[in-house]
Parts: C-alpha cells; structure tokens; sequence
C-alpha cells in the first residue's frame, strides 16, 4: 500500500545499508528497463547519494529482446511469459509477485537453453 510505504530516502538508507555486505563485483543490478535510472533521479531530486550506482546493471528487457529476436519495445514481461508458456501473474506490479514472476522467468530461460543445442 503507497500510503503506508517508506520514503525514497528510508528506502534507500535500507537498500544502502542491505548492499554494504557486497563487493561491488559480486553484484549485478537487474530490471525490466532502465529502472535504476529513475532511482538514481529519485536519488538526486532527495539530494541523496545513489545506493546502486557503483553496481554493474543489466538491462533484461534488451537480453531478451536480443534473445527473442524482438524490438525492444516490444518486449514487455507479458510477452516474455507468453513465449515460455509461463503462468500470468494475476498480481502485476507488487514488488514481491514480480520478483517471483522474473525467478519464474529466468528458470524459464534454463530450461530453454538446455534445449538448445549449440
């Protein structure tokens, strides 16, 4: 629920404490599109440093898009679930079923690339 969310700057000081653990090679920043990206907005318009900047990122949609052979645009999480024959997520857009949905993705693609033979 937005109303009972923590603020960006809250958050960030958990994800900033939450990735002090890690290397900064041990660690690969994934989304669905530039994402980071408006986090480290986010993080500038609370004139803040940005937990995530000195972290590699990997953009899965254009992965997958190189993958599929699909436009980028065209390569929405809906369409990725479509190809790998997966179950809809009737809960899109809360943070923990997406995170679900991307393991569900990305087992997927194991799968299909045990197929495949090389």
């Amino acid at each position: 629920d937005l109303d009972q969310a923590e603020t960006f700057p809250q958050v960030s000081e958990n994800l900033t404490s939450f990735l002090s653990v890690y290397k900064q090679q041990k660690v690969l920043i994934c989304s669905f599109g530039h994402d980071w990206e408006h986090f480290s907005l986010d993080a500038k318009r609370n004139s803040i440093s940005d937990p995530i900047s000195r972290f590699s990122k990997m953009d899965l949609r254009l992965e997958l898009s190189s993958i599929f052979d699909i436009p980028y645009r065209e390569t929405t999480r809906e369409v990725i679930v479509e190809i790998l024959n997966l179950a809809k997520n009737p809960r899109r857009h809360e943070a923990l079923f997406d995170a679900y949905q991307l393991i569900d993705i990305i087992q997927g693609l194991y799968k299909m690339s045990r197929k495949v033979s090389f």
